[in-house]
Order: C-alpha cells, then sequence, then structure tokens
C-alpha cells in the first residue's frame, strides 16, 4: 500500500511544478520517468505523430467497365458458380457468351484483331486406329490391321480439335468455300474448340479381298468473326471390303418430326441407310418383294454418301388422322446373285401425325395503330410474337428486310423477340412469317409510328388555387422550382435535381403559394427540359 502511495505522490509532483516544470523529490523515480518521456518522444519522432500533411483527394463516379481484352475469358465458370452471358462479358470486353441454351456453352475472346482462320488438327479417334502423316493440310486415319484400312460398313468415329471455338461442315467432294460444304461437323452447327464425328464407312463395291477404295473427308472451319478456312483440311483413309452379312438399317428419316402440316394432303420423306440399297414403302406390313412402291436411292458408294448414309427420296401420303408407312431395304444392289443380298425381315416404321390444328400468330408487339415516343434517335423497339397452335405453339420466326425473310435473335419458342434498334423518326412496318417443325405456316405484321421528343414541356396555364400554385404543362413532365424576392435574371440557372419538387407528375404539378417569386423548370420523361432558362416564372400578388 506504501509502495503505490508513493509512486502516485511522484507522479503527482511531477505534473504539479511551478511554472510548468516538472521537478522530483525521489531521484531515483525521477530518472526513471525522464527516460520513459524521451524514448517515447523518439517513437512519436519516428512514427511522425505531431506532423501534419494535407493531402487533397479527387474521385468521380463512372459506369463500371469490363476489363480491357479478353485474356480471361475462359475463367468464366471456374470459380464454382455456372457461366452465364452476365458473367462472361464482365471477364473482359472482347469476352462474348456462344452457344447459349445448347448446355455447350463457352466465354470466348472474339479478338476482333486476329485475321487468322481456326488451325484445323486431329482429335478423338475410335481405339484401333492412328493418326498419320498429320500436317497443316491434313492426317491420315490407319487402322491396326496390315495394310491399315478401314473395313467397311462399320461406324468410325473420329474428331478434330482447333485452335479457337468455331462451327466446321466437311464434303465428301472439293469445294470452293465453306458455305458450300453439305455436312455439319458432328450434326451441329455450335462454335467448339472440338467437334467429332461419327462416319458410317461405306463397303468397297462386289467382294474382292484385294480391292481397295480411298476415301477424303474435306473440312473448313469457321468462327465467331466469320473467319473462315480457305483452304480445306483432308481426313483421308483406304477402305477395304468387308464380309457383309447384315441387312441395312435405316439410319435417319427426313423430315425428323413425325408431324405433318395441317392442310398437307402429302410428305416429302426421306430414310438413310447405313449402306447403298434398294427400298420400298407401302401401307401395310408386308415383305419386301411384296410391297407396292419404290422409294428413288442414291447408291453410289462414295459420291452419294451423306453424314446420316444413302438417302431414299418418295413422296408419302398424309390422312386426316395418324398413319404408319411401312418400309423394308435390300442391300448391294450392285449384286446381280439376289441370293447373296440382305433384306429387312422387319419393317422400319415411318409415323406421320397431322398437326392438331394451323399454326397461330396471336399477338404482335407494338399492335397496329402504335404510337411509341422516344427522346433520341435512333430508337430502340422490342418486338415480340407470341405463337400457338400447330404441333406444340412452337415455331421460328422471321422478319423481312426487302425481299429476304431474316431469323428473329430468340424464338424456337411461343415467345419470340427481335430487337431493333437504328430506327428513325417515321412510320414503320415489320413483316413476320413463323412456321413450324412440321411446316405449318402463320403470317403477321405489326405498324406503328415512331415519334422522337426532343422538346421541353411547355407551361399551357399558371394560376392560384386555395393557397397553392397550379401550373399545367402540355404533357406528363416534372416540375421543380427555387423561389427569390426580386427577379433575377440568373435565378434560371440553377441545378434541376437539387430544387423543390412540386406535386404531381402528369399534366398539373401544385405546391404551396407562400413566396414572392417562382423560377420554375419543368422535364419530361426523356429529360427534355428548359437548360439555363425557366419554364415559367411566377411573381406572387
Amino acid at each position: 500500500m506504501a509502495a503505490g502511495t508513493y509512486v502516485g505522490t511522484s507522479i503527482g509532483l511531477l505534473a504539479l511544478g511551478k511554472g510548468g516544470l516538472p521537478f522530483c523529490v525521489d531521484p531515483t523515480s525521477c530518472g526513471i520517468f525522464i527516460a520513459v518521456i524521451v524514448i517515447t518522444i523518439v517513437i512519436m519522432k519516428l512514427m511522425g505523430v505531431g506532423k501534419t500533411k494535407k493531402r487533397i483527394v479527387s474521385f468521380e463516379c463512372q459506369p463500371w467497365q469490363a476489363p480491357f481484352g479478353g485474356k480471361n475469358c475462359e475463367e468464366c465458370g471456374s470459380d464454382g458458380f455456372p457461366c452465364s452471358r452476365y458473367a462472361c462479358q464482365s471477364l473482359g470486353q472482347t469476352c462474348e457468351f456462344i452457344n447459349e441454351g445448347t448446355g455447350q456453352e463457352l466465354c470466348v475472346h472474339i479478338a476482333p484483331d486476329d485475321p487468322n482462320p481456326p488451325r484445323i488438327g486431329p482429335g478423338d479417334l475410335t481405339e484401333g486406329f492412328s493418326w498419320e502423316e498429320e500436317s497443316d493440310v491434313g492426317v491420315k486415319i490407319k487402322s491396326s490391321e496390315s495394310d491399315g484400312c478401314v473395313k467397311g460398313n462399320v461406324p468410325l468415329t473420329f474428331g478434330i480439335e482447333l485452335s479457337k471455338p468455331a462451327e466446321c461442315r466437311f464434303d465428301i467432294e472439293h469445294t470452293g468455300s465453306y458455305e458450300e460444304m453439305q455436312y455439319s461437323f458432328g450434326g451441329r452447327s455450335l462454335s467448339l474448340y472440338n467437334h467429332t464425328q461419327i462416319f458410317n464407312v461405306p463397303n468397297v463395291p462386289g467382294f474382292d479381298p484385294d480391292e481397295r477404295s480411298e476415301a477424303n473427308l474435306y473440312v473448313r472451319c469457321k468462327d465467331v468473326m466469320g473467319i473462315e478456312n480457305s483452304r480445306e483440311y483432308v481426313i483421308n483413309f483406304c477402305i477395304r471390303p468387308g464380309v457383309d452379312l447384315s441387312a441395312p438399317v435405316i439410319t435417319n428419316r427426313e423430315p425428323v418430326t413425325e408431324y405433318a402440316a395441317w392442310v398437307a394432303t402429302e410428305l416429302n420423306a426421306s430414310v438413310y441407310t447405313n449402306e447403298p440399297s434398294e427400298c420400298k414403302w407401302d401401307s401395310d406390313d408386308k415383305d419386301y418383294d411384296s410391297m407396292d412402291n419404290e422409294f428413288e436411292c442414291a447408291n453410289d458408294v462414295i459420291g452419294d454418301q451423306t453424314a446420316f448414309g444413302w438417302k431414299c427420296n418418295d413422296v408419302l401420303p398424309v390422312g386426316d388422322d395418324d398413319s404408319v408407312v411401312y418400309v423394308r431395304c435390300k442391300d448391294q444392289p450392285w449384286q446381280e446373285d439376289d441370293s447373296k443380298r440382305n433384306v429387312n425381315t422387319e419393317s422400319y416404321e415411318f409415323v406421320i401425325k397431322k398437326s392438331n390444328g394451323a399454326l397461330n400468330i396471336d399477338s404482335i408487339s407494338p399492335e397496329n395503330g402504335a404510337e411509341i415516343e422516344f427522346g433520341v434517335q435512333p430508337a430502340t423497339v422490342e418486338i415480340l410474337v407470341e405463337t400457338s397452335g400447330g404441333v406444340d405453339g412452337t415455331a421460328t420466326c422471321n422478319y423481312k428486310v426487302g425481299s429476304q425473310w431474316v431469323q428473329f435473335l430468340e424464338t424456337w419458342e411461343k415467345t419470340h423477340k427481335q430487337v431493333f434498334n437504328q430506327f428513325t423518326e417515321g412510320d414503320k412496318k415489320i413483316e413476320v412469317r413463323c412456321e413450324d417443325d412440321a411446316g405449318n405456316v402463320a403470317f403477321g405484321e405489326s405498324e406503328f409510328e415512331v415519334i422522337i421528343d426532343v422538346d421541353s414541356p411547355r407551361v399551357t396555364r399558371v394560376y392560384e388555387q386555395s393557397g397553392d400554385l397550379v401550373v399545367v404543362t402540355d404533357e406528363d413532365a416534372e416540375c421543380r422550382y427555387t423561389n427569390g424576392v426580386t427577379r433575377n435574371r440568373r435565378a434560371c440557372n440553377f441545378v434541376f435535381e437539387n430544387a423543390t419538387r412540386m406535386n404531381g407528375d402528369e399534366l398539373v404539378h401544385t405546391t404551396s403559394f407562400d413566396d414572392d417569386l417562382y423560377y420554375v423548370k419543368c422535364k419530361d420523361e426523356f429529360g427534355n427540359g428548359p437548360g439555363s432558362q425557366c419554364s415559367i416564372v411566377v411573381r406572387n400578388g
């Protein structure tokens, strides 16, 4: 207790010395205290305590912008959240979200300064085969068999890898451009890094074990900027005959949908087989030789092969009710000995269903006769189309430009949307054509007027009512004011948002009428206002 009192007394005496100067009763305590003070002062000196510096910091709020370029585009989705259009575009100003709604979405750098087409190289390949003689212009597929050839009548799965996402096509003949090629690589028009194709290898006509045939598939790709390969990439393989003991297989049909148009009485139909064949059809299920109707089939082994196989065409009847056409095929049409040919013992059922009704366009927005006002031009107008009927109400819709029909940006649903962002003032007419899977077609149009409003609201009337100032404008508007005692020509140059708002945002605006002068400005919904002038100046009394 004495020690505590002593320390307290020493500190107290130090603080109460005359003239503001400390003095010590106990020398030991004083020495320790002075040492503490000196150390504290040195530390504070080093830390800058006691110094005052002025810094001026300026900042402004601007809309957020995505980073320049697109080097981080492919990181979209790496945070564990699904990659979306917003997430993709936030990673860079040249990031683009592609293949939306397909399950194969990608966020890619569109690289507007990249003039080069996609580089094509070998990708996936069926086990037991290998890529050989790879170069910039092509590659060969070789089997593990001694001759390296692919056996006829077998499906071969192979793929390509690209330097950047692109759509790819192929053909079995030379073509002059990407657009001239017949088949989508992999059967889908998607921009991907990797594409995989299942190809039904044709058999060599006849059965000479020493006979070989060369096959070439010509490939081109086009990136998201529309830059395509001018030179074909060639995938080559040789074919040796396979022992054909199997009946033909119908691999696909056209149209793919089972539905026919509401008004149809006949249907242009096709079937595809996995090997060159002759095909027949009948409304009753019969054996091949008893069927009454023949398809017209393209059976050149190499020249007529498509992505789905060999194609046979004919016109089939469409009844008022659902119906089935029975199809059977016989292979090796070049074979003179009919006993060596393989024939279907079971029919392929080509189902044809009549649509539930006509396809209808229920509504088009904007409606006919609509007047749409904008504050700037070019104006942006969204066209919405609603469809029903037909197969299931869904369809693809197009709008007309000159003599051409252009597909809506968002379609293949029951609601279809297209945004036009370059409309000028005046009357507009949008013609619409919609078609569903069965070929049901509906037409419609929207006629409307685009009005560009660049004028400030005008005050048409001012009066006092029950102690309130009433201002009437010629269009819906927001009005604000400042007050004054004496008239001042600069008083109208006030900031609109900082002024007092009057009641009412349509044609009539009110406020209490208590002050001498009211400097009033009015703006419409497009922000048109009088600038540094007043809409009206009102004096009380």
